[in-house]
């Protein structure tokens, strides 16, 4: 509910006479006629959990519901901005009597995310996510129609946010440009509106002519990582390449290195991870467009 009053009250900025007063009472009924049957795309998502980069089922489920049960209300694009799994919803108010040009009108979209983990399934509630999502942005698209609040409202279907980076590949084809705030719910426990923030994700792989090579190699690099813990930029900065298994730490090697840069902008993230790589890494890091959950190799 507070979400909807921010977004209406930025919108309804553009007029004069609308009254917010029946906002409740109308988001609970809109509420009530919409969520029952996108429950139900929610509930099928979750019997059919997809991985990254396959979430077919659930991709169609949405299109599908869109375009056939539902026709007319959105426009709908599927496999949106060159990814088979993503897809785009969106509607444009203009009330009668607006003057305004189009394209002063205020854009917000809403994220939607369904991928989910291999053998695990929904864990992450991204089932939640997407019912959240598509519940969200069609109250806000009946509460606009019946106030008559100028205002554009997108759902960007989000996959792969567990793997590879679906998000950092949207954003590269310019998925979110143009929209002036985007919001996701995420299953939490508590309530809060608050700043998402992104993440840098990378896998190394270490090779060497033998076992104990590639075995070294890793170890060094484990150093290195825990050595960088104290001097990392921005705020709550952590470095930990290896879990607290104790006196048996030493006879790990780690599958997974957390690496975390909090604080600061993603191009200053970016700009501190590929200052740390030198010659003997290869791989798309040193682009500095690439930046989500990307391999790399790293030679001895």
């Amino acid at each position: 509910m507070i979400c909807f009053n921010l977004l209406l009250l930025a919108l309804v900025s553009l007029t004069t006479s609308t009254d917010l007063s029946t906002l409740p009472d109308l988001l609970k009924n809109i509420s009530a006629d919409v969520f029952t049957s996108l429950k139900s795309i929610a509930q099928d998502i979750y019997a059919h959990p997809e991985t990254s980069t396959r979430e077919f089922h659930a991709h169609d489920s949405v299109v599908n519901y869109f375009t056939t049960i539902k026709p007319g209300l959105w426009d709908v694009t599927p496999h949106a901005y060159g990814q088979p799994t993503a897809f785009e919803l969106s509607f444009v108010n203009k009330p009668i009597g607006f003057s305004g040009p189009e394209d002063e009108i205020p854009i917000v979209g809403f994220m939607a995310e369904y991928d989910a983990l291999l053998g695990i399934g929904h864990a992450c509630g991204h089932n939640h996510i997407i019912l959240n999502g598509l519940t969200a942005a069609s109250m806000a698209r009946e509460a606009l129609i019946k106030l008559d609040i100028p205002g554009t409202i997108k759902v960007m279907g989000t996959p792969d946010e567990e793997n590879t980076g679906g998000k950092g590949r949207l954003r590269d084809a310019g998925a979110f440009d143009g929209v002036d705030v985007w919001m996701m719910a995420h299953p939490t426990n508590a309530n809060a509106v608050q700043p998402m923030q992104g993440r840098v994700d990378a896998q190394a792989n270490f090779v060497g002519s033998t076992h104990a090579d590639a075995v070294r190699t890793a170890y060094e690099a484990l150093v290195l990582v825990t050595d960088l813990a104290a001097s990392l930029p921005g705020t709550a900065s952590t470095a930990t390449p290896v879990e607290d298994v104790g006196m048996f730490a030493i006879n790990v090697v780690a599958q997974e290195i957390l690496f975390g840069i909090a604080g600061l902008s993603l191009q200053d993230v970016n700009s501190t991870i590929i200052g740390l790589l030198d010659d003997t890494y290869v791989g798309p890091y040193k682009d500095p467009l690439i930046t989500i959950n990307h391999l790399i190799s790293v030679n001895p």
